[in-house]
């Protein structure tokens, strides 16, 4: 794919190779603002150049400590360069000024001035010295300036369509390569003519650079991908891939290194493409990085901090180590306490996710194929302790702050870290239960919660350790049979993900010895009849023999995410393949193509398209019902004359990332015409007054539907909709629940509101025995359903485990309690609050505070009751409702565990147990945050109450 070299070694782990490495902590110098540009002199290593925007250059003699200022420009200077014997300098800027500097003397020698044909003199972008310093040459408007050292007088013009932002000769002398905007040119020196003109899938391309054998020509820009040209041909030979868009590049003086700039300074290995090293001390954007003549520093330029960089670089020794392996990282703030038990928490939690995709891939006939993750001699998982410089509440509204922390520590280009940030809030960024992505083409970031719901749920690693094996979100119907037994995790249980992941160098162990490019060429694409269905052909090609190829589409035009269409599976070195879609919108801007080659490495490919070219002339949809039309012409921003058409209700999708469309409490009767929005993935039409779904069977995309509190009696429509992944359809006078019971025959994993509705159940109200007990301040709920408050206020007299064994007694303490019996109410949504009230228990560690007194608010509330089974049952289905996080114990045994911070008033999860003939002793926990506070609790058996 990207064309890389690899050692091919059999004995990997015992042999060593030499990288490139930090040698000690840099040198700060600061030029006193935003630097734009730096130089090593060619021949002097103590010796560096910037330019800055204070008008200013500065010549640093690093061994001496000392540094001259050179005065002349008025305006910003952009740019600076040596020149091959060290004497000369040059620089240019914003205020239309060439300068030639003496470096002895510190003294200006020439000011010119860059003139393009029949215009004002042109501001100076970038600078360039010959290799046999006879010339120089200056970059600016349209054009490019050849100028003679000698006589300072201009040799020649190089014109060109835009703005030139960089200039470059190569070693050989031979060529010139300029760049403006997303165009390179190439030139022929000695005849002034151009050669080759190179494109770059990039809006700009702000670096260029020669290797100094001058066989090699690089490039990259806004997108972050580096690309590499063979000189003979001008064919790409190679692309590694940044993680954001990179301002400059320089080689090492003996071509094996490439430095890149941009949000950090990034060390790459030319020879296999890997991340050899980097660093970020910069506090903002680095314009430039620079090789010493000797290759033994790099100096770097900051944008923001107006520091000039010079880190020191050694070649060391260093062991190998293990390739394309998992490796986790605890993260926690400045000032919170460490979990004690986190490292075995993380390594029960890998452990099982690696489990889940080792049975996903047997199921899908690939054996138990799955990742590899650091662990030490015991086979325990390496848990490595990061302590972070800020406090929680800096982390909570930018979690991925912890990255600029870890990448000075680790290299996630080269393997994939998973990062568990404690903090006391659950959700990171206050939204999301993970982040997780690629990072280069060998390495990856997954970042979860330390607690609570997001790390207790399996499958939320699961889903962000996908993402950094490359996956998109998959919201297909093609997830049939579920491995129910594992994951519900639709993204990766998929066999388009198993078949990626088969040849994923991550599940595997293989090194290659060399690697080439793949390339993706779209050939056509064109619409199917009238209809919005597109048909897409891409050839795909790569000597190392093509594995997958996968077609994807932005989830909306606002998200920067793309969803999964469908995928081909590829064979030999070079193959055709077709797609079609019919979720297009007329904002859709370009289709993506990932493809992964059967050595184990992939790349992707965004093509822009015309949609107009693509999708059918807009027709008018009727809409009888006013209040629905209007919503969608306010969502689409229509105005309210405007006629809706069926192309506008394919945007409805891209309302939000979520496609999300809610017309909730509208007052809507009629949903003709709703069906047009065939993209829609979420739909929210709660509390109206609806009485005919009809319209909603033919929106196959749905994954998210609400339709509670209306007046439907007839639910068969939704019986095909088995892209459902929740539903809500309680408050209706449904008349006949058969066809939700189809519905979850064929899709049993659909989250639903339905469960005292499907089954004829009534709740438990026992009387149940009842305790109560705090948790830690700020710390109820999800966060403390795993800690045993009953072994806190006694002091490990009870536990929860002694009590779901052995049960207790009417009237026997725990701390300031006793166990007390009563019922519990079957529908009010906050029956603990007013059970708890009513028993006025005591709050706390403080005796004289009862739940009389103030509102109860971190404090799990623990029920206890006997279910009495005339004979043994199995394969039981068991009903929870909880505010908030429930834990349920049954024979002693945890049956069932839901770390969440909701609300409830009614049934929400389902379960099965088993019972035994005779005594079966029930035990639920409900720890609560704050506010009400409710459980509910059924059973579809024959038993009775004890």
């Amino acid at each position: 794919m990207q064309s890389k070299w690899f050692l091919f070694v059999t004995i990997a782990l015992l042999l060593n190779f030499c990288i490139f490495g930090l040698a000690q902590q840099p040198t700060i110098l600061k030029h006193g603002s935003s630097i734009q540009s730096i130089e090593f002199s060619p021949v002097d290593v103590s010796l560096v150049a910037s330019a800055s925007d204070d008008h200013t250059v500065k010549i640093w003699d690093l061994q001496r400590n000392t540094a001259t200022t050179l005065t002349g420009h008025t305006d910003k200077v952009n740019a600076v360069a040596f020149s091959p014997d060290g004497k000369l300098l040059v620089s240019g800027g914003n205020d239309r000024a060439l300068k030639l500097w003496d470096v002895q003397l510190k003294q200006n020698i020439a000011t010119l001035k860059h003139i393009p044909s029949g215009v004002s003199p042109s501001q100076i972008n970038s600078v360039a010295f010959s290799p046999d310093g006879e010339m120089f040459a200056s970059a600016g408007y349209q054009s490019v300036k050849l100028w003679d050292v000698g006589n300072r007088r201009e040799i020649a013009t190089l014109t060109h369509d835009d703005w030139v932002h960089a200039v470059v000769f190569s070693p050989d002398g031979q060529l010139l390569a300029a760049v403006d905007g997303k165009r390179m040119k190439i030139w022929d020196v000695r005849k002034r003519q151009i050669i080759k003109q190179l494109e770059s899938d990039a809006n700009w391309i702000g670096a260029i650079a020669f290797s100094p054998d001058s066989q090699i020509f690089v490039g990259a820009g806004s997108e972050g991908i580096i690309k590499f040209w063979s000189v003979s041909n001008w064919k790409v030979i190679r692309e590694f891939k940044d993680v954001s868009s990179v301002s400059d590049l320089a080689f090492s003086p003996d071509g094996k290194s490439l430095a890149s700039a941009g949000h950090a300074v990034v060390v790459w290995s030319v020879e296999n493409g890997k991340r050899v090293t980097s660093f970020s001390e910069h506090t903002g954007w680095v314009m430039e990085a620079a090789f010493s003549p000797d290759g033994t520093a790099i100096a770097s330029g900051g944008l923001k901090d107006g520091a000039l960089y010079v880190q020191k670089i050694t070649k060391r020794r260093k062991s190998q180590g293990k390739p394309n392996t998992v490796r986790l990282i605890y993260f926690l703030p400045s000032d919170r306490t460490p979990q004690p038990d986190i490292d075995a928490k993380l390594d029960k939690l890998i452990k099982k996710v690696q489990l889940i995709y080792a049975s996903q891939m047997e199921h899908h006939g690939f054996g138990r194929k799955t990742f590899k993750f650091e662990t030490d001699p015991t086979g325990k998982a390496v848990v490595h302790h990061v302590r972070g410089k800020f406090k929680d509440e800096f982390y909570q509204k930018k979690s991925g702050k912890i990255w600029d922390e870890i990448d000075k520590k680790f290299d996630t280009y080269n393997n994939i870290y998973l990062a568990a940030l404690d903090s006391s809030i659950e959700l990171l960024d206050g939204y999301a239960c993970g982040f997780g992505g690629t990072r280069g083409d060998f390495g990856g970031t997954v970042l979860i919660p330390a607690s609570g719901y997001c790390f207790d749920e399996s499958d939320v690693t699961v889903h962000e350790l996908g993402h950094a094996f490359g996956l998109a979100h998959d919201y297909r119907n093609n997830l049939k049979p579920w491995i129910d037994l594992y994951s519900n995790e639709p993204m990766t249980t998929s066999f388009c993900a198993t078949q990626w992941l088969d040849v994923h160098r991550y599940f595997n162990t293989h090194e290659t010895e060399s690697n080439q490019l793949t390339t993706i060429q779209m050939a056509t694409s064109t619409r199917v009849n009238e209809t919005n269905s597109v048909r897409f052909q891409f050839k795909i090609t790569d000597p190392d023999e093509l594995h997958q190829a996968q077609f994807l589409i932005p989830e909306s035009h606002e998200s920067p995410f793309s969803k999964l269409q469908d995928f081909k599976a590829l064979n030999g070195q070079e193959d055709t393949v077709e797609f079609v879609t019919t979720q297009l919108t007329p904002k859709t801007t370009f289709v993506q193509v990932r493809v992964m080659d059967k050595q184990g490495y992939f790349t992707e490919k965004k093509f822009p398209i015309a949609i107009d070219a693509l999708l059918p002339p807009p027709k008018i949809v009727s809409i009888p019902d006013a209040n629905l039309a209007a919503a969608i012409r306010k969502a689409l921003g229509l105005s309210p004359n405007d006629s809706i058409t069926q192309l506008d209700m394919l945007n409805l999708f891209g309302l939000n990332p979520h496609g999300n469309f809610d017309v909730s409490n509208h007052n809507i009767t009629d949903l003709t015409g709703i069906e047009h929005a065939a993209n829609l993935t979420s739909l929210n039409l709660s509390k109206n007054q609806i009485r005919d779904i009809r319209p909603l069977a033919k929106m196959k995309n749905l994954r998210v539907l609400k339709i509670d509190g209306n007046q439907i009696t007839n639910v068969k429509p939704l019986t095909e909709m088995t892209n459902l992944r929740e539903l809500s359809l309680t408050q209706n006078p449904i008349e006949d629940m058969s066809p939700i019971r189809a519905l979850l025959e064929k899709s049993p994993n659909v989250r639903h509101d339905a469960w005292h509705l499907i089954y004829n159940v009534d709740k438990i109200v026992g009387p149940w025995l009842w305790m109560i007990a705090p948790t830690e301040p700020g710390q109820g709920g999800a966060n403390s359903i795993d800690v045993d408050s009953l072994a806190t206020i006694s002091k490990g007299i009870v536990t929860e485990q002694t009590v779901a064994v052995k049960g207790v007694k009417e009237d026997d303490v725990v701390g300031h309690n006793v166990w007390r019996r009563t019922k519990i109410s079957e529908t009010s949504d906050n029956n603990l609050n007013e059970l708890v009230k009513k028993i006025g228990f005591k709050l706390g560690v403080d005796p004289t505070i009862t739940a009389r007194d103030v509102y109860v608010k971190d404090h799990s509330a623990y029920a206890l009751i006997t279910l009495k089974s005339a004979i043994d049952q199995s394969n039981v289905r068991m009903f929870a409702g909880s505010d908030d996080a429930i834990k349920v114990w049954l024979n002693g045994k945890v049956v069932y565990k839901k770390a969440v911070n909701r609300g409830a008033d009614n049934f929400q999860d389902s379960f099965k147990v088993g019972l035994k003939a005779g005594d079966n002793l029930l035990l639920v926990k409900v720890s609560q945050v704050g506010g009400k506070w409710s459980m509910f609790i059924g059973i579809d058996a024959d038993v009775s109450m004890k």
